[in-house]
């Protein structure tokens, strides 16, 4: 008689016995613990990556424009007064800071935003369109060929500037075609937060990145302002390399599109929403009418897109704020020119100028790591403050600071003025995130990531408008000079201003206390 160890042989070597043995549910990896291992290396490789584009970028910055001031001086030079050329072929920067000269640097920076932005803007759409198709990482790796393209265009145009005219760098902008460019990478970038994270851990996360973006700036920008005293090509060179380094750790990223199944982080899933394939696969070719038209079906599909983004036109405070955005960026267009204003009008050298970014960083820091924290916790526990009204009242103190001392900077008759007025401008340097706090609290988590791809896009519409108008008033600005040099700043402060109304016709809905939040607010 076969034994019931027999029988039990038997049934494992059966052809359709199951490959692995059935789970037990003690057995079996628990969800949260996977979560939270993904969240963290998630956290890890975008920090990372920030740390590393934004310390680069920093680097490139100051260096970039001492470069274009000595191409577009040693070519003015050349048609007007040969004898200012050294032997090395430059003229010495003290001799550069003419209107004309300025004029044509400001024009090529300016300029060179607007296209970039213009490109961003234009792709951002199916760029994050194929994020929702085939995923994050895939879409975020686009960007690797184009950040390198850029580079390489930019460097080899600089760097063989007596065959190529300095405007040529314009055409830079083209490898944006490649990715989406800096606009699309934001995007996919914050909505791979919100794929990992709930609500009341986005808005910390937020503030993390702020810390994380200004503490780059402090030493890569002081670091730059001293290499720049032997050659610009030194930091310029480096900061590339690092760009290059940190857009590459994209490899690494884990795929956060699907990541987590369960109802809660579905909710998070905003580009997912954005599939123009809203039917399945058989319901698409069977269900559909016969007399519907090519045409009919992609109005439909375009219709059922727009949809989508209904909810940006259903409140009142969500336009208000989006709006902010927009006039924000236009007003921030004057930070493009902060160097070589100062070279200008106080006759600092542009290393020396430099060394003001490194400063400004400086007091970001230290307005994320205490002014901002100690406001919060004051707000809540001592005024006894909801989530959403702190978060307002941080915006309306952060958008007085930007607008005083946007125009305590315009109006500076000495440097130590400026610098002054910089540190009550810095004060308001939160507004970006405080707002996007405001605004995500106001619609429901399935919408979050398509707002942050609105608002990346009004960013860089804002961009493209301030690239033509910040220049053009930098510009009129210089050549009236004296007084009106900082006419830029002037106006800025005026939008600012202009931003402020519209942040205090905002009335945010009262918090509703969900449950799953109610221990994170504690």
């Amino acid at each position: 008689m076969p034994s019931d160890l027999d029988h039990v042989r038997l049934e494992e070597d059966r052809e359709d016995a199951p490959f692995l043995a059935e789970q037990t549910p003690q057995s079996r990896p628990d969800p949260t613990v996977a979560r939270e291992k993904l969240r963290m290396r998630l956290m890890i490789t975008l920090f990372t990556i920030i740390l590393f584009v934004e310390t680069g970028a920093s680097m490139t910055s100051g260096p970039m424009t001492r470069i274009y001031e000595s191409i577009a001086c040693r070519h003015f030079y050349q048609a007007y007064n040969a004898s200012m050329i050294d032997n090395s072929g430059q003229v010495p920067e003290k001799w550069c800071k003419g209107k004309e000269v300025q004029g044509e640097v400001a024009i090529v920076k300016g300029y060179g935003e607007l296209f970039d932005a213009l490109a961003s803007i234009v792709l951002a759409v199916p760029y994050c369109l194929l994020a929702d198709r085939y995923g994050r990482k895939p879409t975020i790796c686009l960007s690797i060929p184009g950040f390198v393209l850029n580079i390489a265009i930019c460097g080899v145009i600089l760097w063989f500037s007596d065959i190529f005219p300095l405007r040529a760098v314009w055409l830079s902008s083209l490898a944006w075609l490649l990715g989406g460019g800096v606009v699309v990478a934001a995007a996919i970038i914050w909505t791979m937060m919100a794929d990992v994270t709930t609500e009341t851990q986005r808005a910390a996360i937020f503030f993390r990145f702020g810390v994380a973006v200004m503490s780059s700036e402090v030493l890569s920008s002081a670091l730059s302002s001293w290499l720049m005293t032997m050659d610009p090509w030194i930091p310029m060179i480096l900061g590339w390399v690092i760009v290059i380094v940190g857009i590459l750790l994209s490899i690494t990223l884990p795929e956060t599109m699907h990541a987590f199944p369960s109802q809660e982080l579905k909710q998070s899933h905003g580009l997912s929403n954005l599939s123009l394939d809203t039917e399945g696969p058989d319901q698409s070719r069977f269900s559909r009418p016969l007399e519907k038209t090519a045409s009919d079906t992609f109005r439909s599909r375009v219709s059922s897109m727009l949809s989508k983004y209904s909810f940006v036109t259903a409140k009142k405070p969500v336009m208000l704020l989006l709006s902010a955005f927009l006039v924000y960026r236009l007003s921030r267009g004057t930070a493009w020119f902060l160097i070589q204003y100062v070279s200008v009008r106080y006759g600092w050298t542009i290393a020396q100028a430099n060394l003001l970014v490194s400063l400004k960083a400086t007091l970001m820091v230290l307005l994320f790591l205490s002014i901002l924290p100690a406001a919060s916790w004051y707000l809540i526990h001592r005024r006894g403050t909801d989530s959403r009204q702190k978060d307002l009242i941080l915006t309306k103190c952060s958008i007085l600071s930007l607008m005083v001392g946007t125009l305590g900077i315009g109006l500076s008759p000495h440097v130590s003025v400026l610098i002054f007025c910089m540190v009550i401008q810095t004060l308001g340097a939160g507004f970006v995130y405080t707002t996007r706090s405001l605004i995500t609290t106001m619609i429901h988590r399935d919408q979050t990531a398509r707002l942050y791809t609105i608002i990346e896009i009004i960013q860089a519409l804002g961009s493209i408008l301030a690239s033509g108008a910040m220049t053009a008033v930098f510009q009129w600005g210089i050549n009236l000079g004296g007084f009106w040099t900082g006419l830029a700043w002037i106006l800025a402060s005026s939008l600012f201003g202009v931003i402020a109304i519209f942040i205090w016709a905002v009335k945010p809905p009262p918090v509703a206390k969900l449950p799953d939040d109610i221990d994170e607010e504690t």
